[in-house]
């Protein structure tokens, strides 16, 4: 212990020494590290601290001075950083300022392979050992300095991980600390950019805890709150998991798994390229393409590729992250191009989950089905371009290996790579494989673009396929025990063979694995050179077995197998290639030569290459009767399988609101076997392919097939698709069958598909809410786009109408957008004029912006010419002139001068001659000639004398463009727009007309007015056609009669009775527009024979239809909006409240009134519920937090109930029991009964009272809509076991669904929920806040199904 001893009391004699030189050193840095974020810290080691640690340590050496000599922390700092990407630059200027003696690298932020037992990203750092460049100092004042670089998040850790093992080493408690730790752990599996995100947060914790020392820091509430700020929330989660459609990384270890080993360096050859070299080193090369024939080892020279990458940008500074694909035809996860952008997408969010919001944009407004129907190409794409503008990354590459083995769509997306988006930024670098063919040849193969042929890099391939086959031979010599000479002829025959090919030298070796040493010679000289004559012999051996019927077999597995659209699975094979029961499936498979493989119990064809060389309609050995009879064969099976496994509630849900994620998937697999899920799918696909001969028999006549498998089982198919998450197949199912040739003289089965076909209008798709507030909404020329305009971040979402999907987003304005318009011939096109200045035009199916029109000031009107739309005319707010744009070139063609005043709309003629432009300040219409840009004519003094501006002036011509439309307030002026002459005027309105259009046929003119109708005009007879009466204001209030034979509506100033049985409606009250008598309330009287209603003005109206002719009383009193009305049960008394703190009690005989409240603003009758008792005697009043009871003869409060817990929700219903003993008060959650007399709670229930709560006539049961409830003593405030469901109907608290019995079975779309509503017995009436009054009558005698 003598060095020990001597060096600590040196240590203790220099203390203040190293002081001073820790004072050096952290003035120093912070002087060089002034431009950084960072915090700093240092410190010198305590003297006890330092002896302690070397005795500790001193059992590891054979030396204690050794020990001694390993100390290199007596001075010591850590700077924390609040950005990882600047450790580099850090590092490089503390090895300028100091002199570096030894680091410790710990693992590289992103890395994986760290020295945690879970598997934890992030953790990592740099610690420096250093000295002073001070060459005046002696050695032994010269000491080592540490200095740690560290983000906060790893300062954290390191304090975390620290305490834990401190407390297990003491025995305490870890609880807190173990929880920081897996939070963090936790956090690190964000990726980096959520390590960033959390430096952020967490870097003012780290602050406090280094600058005031004697503060008691919390630092797991500490971690918690930053880890809240950057975890993913459950809407993020279940996004990536709808988003995952197969995981790439399981995809390589398959493909791995499945071919032979990639031996070291055969690939290497490849990074020595020129063509790499550029695309790696370039910033302006982004694209590589790699290609060459079948078998040359394309897919694993990828996948070595992926590994020298990844090796490349972990070397590299900033955030990089790969991203890769591979596309297998087999599998229809693999082989589209849907596939390959949702796999790609998936691995980048994967690694850097924050990324997740770029998707979250649309999937928020869609969705699952952002991700499925026939617009998902685009919305993919547009995710893509998102994730890839993201600024937290520095370097994205992406893979995406066997293009030729995707769909004809990768040629879009190829498009889109080469000259769209995709090439955002020189941190975008794309690298791509594929076979030597036309179509990649002509978009990858010319101009700039990067390509490596295989075929021209022969020597590198050569050398690269002899070495395989040198691994082959010493792997068949060890399993076979060749001799020397036999491997030499072996390696001999297969060098002369194989034409380079890996594959020709894997399916040879194979065989070679399955005979005996005497038969290899044999076999080797009989084998062909080249893959398709080795393909070819393979397949003659198939046929030729000495067994028939094992030839039968294999045709049958072979014919499946290639024409199968997903790889099958083993008992899939039995059923679609109909073999016998009792034997082995796996001996069978294997009596088809090297063609298949079985990995996992899934049967594959061992390579592309051959099932091309399979799928060929000349293939008679594997096709006898032809590729078309075998998907004819195949559909028919698909039928028969689906319609002896279908049925209603196949999953025996016995609900039909049943969640699909509450459904589990092992349940769905038990019924619907694989063969019944891959039928249910896959039928049309074949059907599609079986030909037009073999299709009669499908679609041809009353009794076929296709027909009646509908008839009977298309909503069992439906139901099966939505179990397997595929709805969307459907759609594009059905669209199939209705583009087949034969299905045009089908006319039974085409009536049938065209009647789903959502292109008729009769089946249309729900666009999913955007979540923004939208300022503008316009549909395409052809009704197949829908854009909005957010009024939140002024982008545009671009919709597929007819199934509710997103298509992509238009980004670019910086203020709200106010105009919008689809080109009429190119209904793709779309201009958007925004109060930025702009008018952007758009190519909406490549969410690209193509040209910018900029203005001096807002833009006040926008319109394309609808005979050649590429002439857009726009006029500028307060502006006098109109400018006429073309849209093509995103240039003037001519600016169009002379109004004197505000142009308050333009229109341009049916004939492509005249533009015509209006203005009610200067009271003229303009006619302009398009082609020259000049003024043709005037038309002076047309505008009537008005009060005011008017804020539109509508403008129309009609069909032929013989009459211009134009309205000045109440009127509508023809005219002729050549003769300049007046041809009529239209008086009838009585307010201002706010839009008009012409019928095609230019016979009717309609015209909309604020006096809420529309009118039809004949312009040859000007006389009005027809009027309509507009109600487009919210139902405000839905009641049904006692008797349950009417119902009163109440919207705005109008109530309509309706019969509920007819569903037909009077009007009762009709004061449109007239603020002061909106309805407020309705109630109709015990009688069913009067029906009254508050109103805002403070009235109360009452209409009386016990008499011929309805009688109407008005009640005055209040002061201010009558908030309730109710009857007493003997009808002798109305009892009203208003906001005016006045409650009156009415009678009905005298319709005299007094008051029982005295109008205390205390009161708060902002919202107030009023009830009577059974004997009309008492009257409950529930103001705020409590319920008075009141005595409506005397006009005296008898008790109150106070204070009252409602949960956050108001009262809304409350009854008395006939004894008067007991009431039921019901909020939106809960149903609580009182004792009136104890005022105590004696029951309380969760659940939901929806429209009815009411004692029967012993007081021993409360009923609510789908409840009874038992009030019986003793008495059980939770009472769970008293509660019963009854046999009604209902609508749950969201007003998402109709229930019955507690169960949902009717679904309400978000945009289709009732605003009010009101149920009697099997009658539900339901009021939209469109003015919408919609009947349901349910059947009294059968429940719904499974109920």
């Amino acid at each position: 212990m003598d060095a020990i001893i001597d060096f600590v009391t040196a240590f203790a004699r220099d203390y203040e020494k190293y002081l001073s030189i820790e004072k050096e050193v952290k003035a120093l840095c912070e002087e060089v590290l002034k431009d950084f974020q960072c915090l700093l810290s240092f410190r010198v080691k305590k003297v006890y601290s330092l002896e302690k640690k070397l005795k500790d340590r001193n059992k590891n050496y054979n030396d204690e001075s050794d020990n001694v000599a390993d100390i290199v922390d007596l001075v010591a700092g850590r700077i924390i950083l609040a950005e990882s990407r600047h450790f580099q630059r850090v590092e490089h200027i503390l090895k300028q300022k100091f002199i570096l003696r030894g680091q410790i690298q710990h693992p590289k932020p992103g890395q994986r392979s760290v020295n945690l037992q879970s598997r934890f990203r992030g953790y990592g750092g740099r610690h420096l050992h250093l000295t002073q460049k001070d060459p005046v100092k002696p050695e032994a004042c010269n000491p080592f300095i540490e200095i740690q670089l560290m983000t906060p998040f790893m300062w954290g850790y390191a304090i975390v991980a620290h305490d834990t093992e401190y407390k297990k080493l003491h025995g305490e408690s870890s609880e807190d600390v173990v929880a920081s730790l897996e939070l963090l752990k936790g956090v690190a599996n964000l990726g980096e950019i959520g390590l960033e995100m959390f430096n952020r947060h967490f870097l003012p914790t780290a602050r406090l805890s280094l600058e005031q020392t004697d503060v008691d820091l919390n630092l797991p509430k500490a971690i918690q709150a930053a880890e809240a700020s950057v975890r993913l929330d459950e809407n993020d989660k279940q996004c990536i998991r709808d988003l995952r459609l197969t995981d790439p990384r399981h995809d390589k270890q398959r493909i791995e798994a499945s071919k032979d080993q990639l031996l070291e360096g055969s690939c290497s050859w490849v990074l020595d390229d020129a063509a790499f070299v550029d695309w790696w080193d370039r910033d302006d090369s982004r694209l590589l393409w790699i290609h060459g024939d079948p078998g040359k080892g394309k897919t694993m020279m990828m996948m070595a590729l992926i590994s020298e990458v990844t090796k490349k940008l972990n070397h590299s500074p900033g955030l990089n992250v790969l991203a890769y694909f591979f596309c297998q035809n087999t599998s229809v996860d693999l082989n589209t191009t849907v596939a390959v952008l949702r796999g790609l997408i998936y691995l980048l969010v994967d690694q850097e989950k924050k990324l997740v919001r770029h998707v979250r944009k649309y999937y928020d407004g869609a969705g699952a089905r952002i991700f499925e129907g026939p617009n998902v190409l685009y919305a993919l794409r547009t995710i893509l371009s998102d994730i890839l503008k993201d600024e937290s990354l520095e370097n994205v590459v992406l893979m995406v290996d066997a293009l030729d083995e995707c769909d004809v769509k990768i040629h879009e997306l190829l498009d889109w790579i080469v000259c769209g988006e995709s090439q955002i930024s020189p941190k975008v670098k794309w690298l791509t494989t594929s076979r030597n063919e036309p179509a990649f040849t002509e978009r990858l193969g010319h101009g700039r673009q990067l390509h490596t042929s295989l075929e021209l890099n022969s020597k590198h391939v050569a050398r690269a396929v002899h070495s395989f086959i040198d691994y082959k031979v010493k792997g068949l010599a060890d399993l076979k025990s060749y001799g020397s000479r036999l491997q030499i002829f072996v390696r001999r025959v297969l060098l002369e063979k194989a034409e380079d090919t890996f594959l020709w030298v894997a399916l040879v070796c194979k065989e070679l694995f399955k005979v005996r040493q005497h038969k290899v010679r044999d076999l080797l000289e009989k084998l062909p050179a080249g893959l398709m004559p080795l393909y070819a012999r393979m397949l003659k051996m198939v046929v030729h077995q000495e067994d028939r019927n094992d030839v039968e077999l294999s045709q049958r597995i072979l014919s499946s197998v290639t024409l199968a659209l997903r790889p099958l699975h083993l008992q899939e094979i039995v059923i679609f290639a109909k073999l016998p029961g009792h034997e082995n499936v796996e001996d069978l498979v294997g009596l088809c030569g090297s063609f298949l493989t079985i990995r996992g119990e899934i049967v594959y064809l061992v390579h592309q290459s051959a099932k091309d060389y399979l799928d060929d309609d000349e293939r008679r050995e594997v096709f006898p009767s032809g590729r078309n009879h075998q998907h004819a064969s195949i559909t028919r099976l698909c039928m028969k399988l689906m319609s002896s496994t279908l049925r209603k509630d196949i999953c025996n849900l016995r609900t039909p609101g049943y969640r699909l994620c509450d459904i589990e998937r092992d349940s769905i697999g038990v019924r619907l076997p694989l063969y019944a899920q891959y039928a249910c799918v896959y039928w049309v696909d074949h059907l599609h392919q079986a030909g037009t001969i073999s299709q009669e028999t499908f679609v041809l006549g009353e009794h076929c097939l296709v027909l009646e498998f509908f008839r009977v089982h298309f909503l069992h198919w439906l139901e099966a698709l939505t179990l397997l998450r595929k709805l969307s197949e459907a759609i594009l199912a059905i669209r199939s069958l209705g583009s087949m040739q034969m299905l045009l003289i089908a006319t039974t089965v085409d009536m049938f598909i065209r009647s789903l076909d959502p292109a008729t209008g009769i089946s249309q798709g729900i666009i999913e809410e955007q979540y923004d507030r939208i300022t503008k909404m316009t549909f395409s020329s052809d009704g197949r786009l829908l854009a909005s305009a957010s009024g939140i971040d002024y982008t545009i979402r671009i919709w597929d109408p007819l199934i509710g999907v997103a298509r992509g987003s238009l980004a670019g304005h910086l203020e709200e957008i106010n105009l919008m318009a689809f080109a009429p011939l190119r209904p793709w096109i779309l201009a958007s004029g925004s109060l930025d200045m702009t008018i952007k035009i758009w190519d909406s199916s490549a969410c690209t912006i193509l040209h910018t029109l900029n203005h001096s000031t807002k833009i006040h009107a926008m319109i394309f010419d609808p005979f050649d739309d590429r002439l857009l005319a726009s006029v500028e707010s307060n502006g006098h002139s109109i400018d006429l744009w073309d849209t093509s070139e995103g240039i003037i063609k001519h600016c169009l001068e002379g109004h004197s005043g505000m142009i308050d709309s333009i229109v341009f003629s049916p004939n492509q001659q005249f533009l015509v432009s209006v203005s009610s300040d200067d009271k003229t219409i303009r006619i302009w000639d398009q082609a020259t840009g000049t003024s043709k004519s005037i038309i002076e003094d047309v505008m009537p004398v008005l009060h005011g501006r008017p804020e539109d002036v509508p403008t129309r011509f009609s069909p032929d463009g013989r009459l211009l439309a134009v309205s000045f307030g109440i009127s509508v002026s023809l005219w002729d727009p050549v003769t300049r002459d007046l041809h009529s005027t239209l008086e009838g309105h009585s307010n201002d007309v706010l839009a008009m259009n012409f019928s095609r046929d230019g016979h009717l003119l309609a015209t909309g007015s604020r006096d809420r109708t529309v009118r039809l005009w004949d312009p040859a007879k000007l006389a009005v056609s027809n009027q309509l009466d507009a109600d487009p204001l919210a139902i405000t209030a839905i009641v049904f009669s006692p008797c349950g034979k009417f119902v009163a509506s109440g919207s705005d100033s109008v109530i309509v009775r309706w019969d509920s049985a007819m569903g037909v409606g009077n009007y009762v009250f009709n004061e449109q527009g007239n603020s002061y008598t909106r309805v407020e309330t309705l109630i109709f009287s015990p009688s069913s024979q009067i029906l009254a209603s508050g109103f805002s003005d403070g009235t109360i109206r009452l209409w009386d239809y016990s008499v011929t002719s309805v009688s109407q009383v008005t009640l005055e009193g209040h002061q201010a909006p009558t908030s309730a009305i109710i009857f007493s049960p003997d009808g002798l008394i109305l009892a009203s409240a208003s906001e005016d703190q006045v409650i009156k009690i009415w009678n009905t005989a005298t319709w005299e009134s007094f008051d029982i409240s005295d109008g205390d603003p205390d009161c708060g009758f902002e919202y107030i519920i009023l009830a009577f008792s059974a004997d009309s005697k008492t009257l409950a009043v529930s103001i705020d937090d409590r319920v008075q009871l009141w005595d409506v003869s005397t006009g005296t409060c008898q008790t109150t109930l106070s204070p009252l817990e409602f949960n956050g929700f108001p009262v809304e219903a409350m009854t008395i029991s006939p004894d008067g003993q007991l009431m039921a008060i019901a909020d939106g959650r809960t149903v609580k009964v009182w004792n009136i007399n104890d005022k105590s709670i004696i029951q309380q229930h969760e659940l939901f009272w929806g429209g009815k709560l009411s004692f029967d006539a012993e007081g021993s049961q409360l009923e609510t809509i789908n409840s009874l409830i038992r009030i019986s003593p003793p008495f059980n405030t939770s009472g769970h076991e008293s509660v019963s469901i009854t046999d009604s109907y209902a609508i749950d608290t969201k007003k998402e669904w109709v229930t019955y019995r507690g169960c949902n079975v009717l679904n309400f779309p978000h945009n289709h929920r009732p605003h009010k509503y009101a149920i009697h017995n099997n009658l539900l009436v339901l009021g939209s806040e469109a003015g919408i009054v919609t009947f349901f009558h349910f059947s009294s005698t059968v429940a719904p199904p499974h109920i």
